[in-house]
């Protein structure tokens, strides 16, 4: 089969060649198999984080934090607020036994944070400062790919590193006239190499 399309004689490196003909041939496959959602796919792996934000901003995710002398934990639900201390945090019984006695009385974290910074002058508890934290859910870059297999070995081999993570499909923007979109057109859309 004869490629319609002009070339030029070159001599390349033999690895440049083969990591564009991979890029052709992969981008090529996998725009076939599945509608990305855009011509010029670019795929990103990226990290679930959470970033601080005000409670009016519909929050994805609530702590608590305690702060007993120094000792400050965090925790999203009554369950482990139970599991993590035990006796040997607190500086006596007295003050064990009325902080657990608190934390189950509570319906939830924030009548437990409620109840804790309007402790009376009788009470045992020792807690330097109560704090609730609101965090929403951001998801940083931590690499790009120009193809989905690339960025779905990655996720394998750095999981160790990565946490939660996804691979995000993006692409190099609207009416980009960058080279950098026109090679990715040229990849997706075109016979790279001569066929004789």
């Amino acid at each position: 089969m004869e490629n319609k399309n002009e070339f030029v004689d070159i001599k390349l490196n033999e690895e440049i060649y083969e990591i564009l003909k991979f890029w052709n041939l992969q981008r090529k496959q996998q725009l076939k198999e599945k509608n990305w959602g855009t011509r010029e796919p670019i795929f990103k792996v990226q990290t679930r984080e959470y970033a601080i934000t005000h409670e009016d901003y519909s929050p994805d995710k609530i702590e608590i934090c305690f702060d007993f002398g120094g000792d400050f934990n965090c925790f999203e639900n009554l369950e482990e607020i139970k599991e993590y201390y035990h006796e040997d945090c607190f500086s006596s019984e007295e003050e064990y036994n009325e902080f657990i006695e608190l934390v189950e009385e509570s319906n939830n974290i924030y009548d437990l944070c409620n109840k804790m910074q309007f402790l009376d002058e009788d009470s045992k508890i020792k807690c330097d400062q109560v704090y609730m934290f609101y965090s929403q859910e951001v998801w940083k870059d931590q690499a790009y790919f120009l193809t989905y297999k690339e960025a779905e070995d990655y996720k394998i081999y750095k999981s160790h590193n990565l946490g939660v993570c996804r691979i995000y499909v993006d692409y190099p923007g609207y009416a980009n006239r960058s080279t950098l979109n026109k090679f990715l057109e040229i990849l997706d859309h075109k016979d790279i190499f001569e066929v004789k």
